[in-house]
């Protein structure tokens, strides 16, 4: 009969190294990574204070002190992490199906794994996106601010000013694309000074009306020029402008969301996700249960949610 100390020599030389392979891999190609600052910390517990704009150089007379350059302070947001998982089972019912055969063994191990990584990838998918998902309720995640992601009202913590990036309630056209260039080339940080915003990214539901659109008026890679105007007068200026990131994960198919390039601004992506722990199997050994099913568990730790007023990201719910 093959033991449970017998079997777990082949089971982390034939799976455990491949599940954590694979789950850094499903990870990197995630649409999460694609949309938020995703990065590893030893933090659990993390706070930021988001920055609202910086004083501006000035002109200085010889001899003279050079001011001092400063920076407004936003509100503090302090993230805890938290964990999740769950484990692969080997029952003693398909152990005796499989009359104690290694391979066989592994094979079940193998289904579950594929499995476990397919359910772990749309957990956190599912988990992450509730930024956006959630951006114009605010029911589960709310800006620095206490306000909804996408809202017209957000308040700076070091002076009296608001912003608004909520969108109306319409579906994405040329005439919403040139409201939101406006909405970059006129905003100003919580001090009044110029902090002009360059959008180049769209999100948008993969195969919802609003990515149908956001390609009508893009463009497609490598087919951009079946979407522009064949006659001068009627030329679409935007075709290739943006990046559009479609992702299945968005509840609706209606909704857009706009995310300026950072490059250049003294913040970060306001959306962040930071792994105190990759989801990688637990332990080198498997356990036995009362039941005497083979267990090896699977798990993670994490923090996701905004440490910046979301000034770099407008949406709206569409039409």
């Amino acid at each position: 009969m093959l033991t449970i100390q017998e079997f777990n020599s082949d089971f982390a030389k034939s799976v455990k190294k491949h599940f954590d392979n694979q789950t850094m891999e499903a990870i990197r190609n995630s649409a999460m990574n694609k949309i938020f600052d995703v990065a590893d910390t030893d933090e659990y517990s993390e706070s930021f204070t988001s920055n609202e704009g910086v004083d501006q150089p000035t002109y200085f007379d010889e001899n003279e002190n050079l001011p001092e350059s400063k920076i407004g302070k936003g509100y503090r947001s302090t993230f805890d992490s938290e964990e999740f998982g769950h484990t692969i089972s080997v029952s003693k019912k398909a152990r005796l199906k499989a009359r104690d055969n290694t391979e066989k063994i592994l094979e079940i191990v193998n289904n579950q794994k594929n499995g476990a990584l397919v359910a772990m990838h749309s957990f956190l998918e599912k988990e992450t996106h509730k930024i956006l998902n959630d951006a114009f309720t605010g029911s589960y995640v709310l800006a620095p601010d206490g306000l909804s992601v996408c809202n017209d009202a957000h308040l700076w913590n070091s002076s009296d000013g608001t912003f608004d990036n909520k969108l109306a309630s319409s579906a994405l056209s040329l005439d919403v694309v040139k409201a939101v260039e406006a909405y970059g080339g006129a905003f100003v940080d919580s001090t009044g000074a110029e902090m002009p915003l360059n959008f180049k990214t769209i999100i948008v539901k993969k195969g919802g009306a609003a990515a149908a659109l956001a390609k009508q008026i893009f463009g497609i890679e490598n087919i951009r020029t079946q979407y522009q105007a064949t006659s001068v007068g009627n030329i679409n200026i935007y075709a290739g402008e943006y990046t559009i990131i479609e992702t299945p994960w968005l509840t609706s198919g209606t909704a857009y969301f706009f995310v300026a390039d950072s490059d250049m601004l003294a913040v970060e992506n306001p959306m962040f996700v930071n792994f105190i722990e990759r989801p990688q199997l637990q332990g080198d050994v498997m356990t036995e249960s009362q039941n005497l099913s083979w267990k090896w568990a699977y798990a993670g730790s994490f923090k996701y949610g905004l440490r910046n007023l979301p000034f770099t990201l407008v949406g709206s719910p569409g039409s």
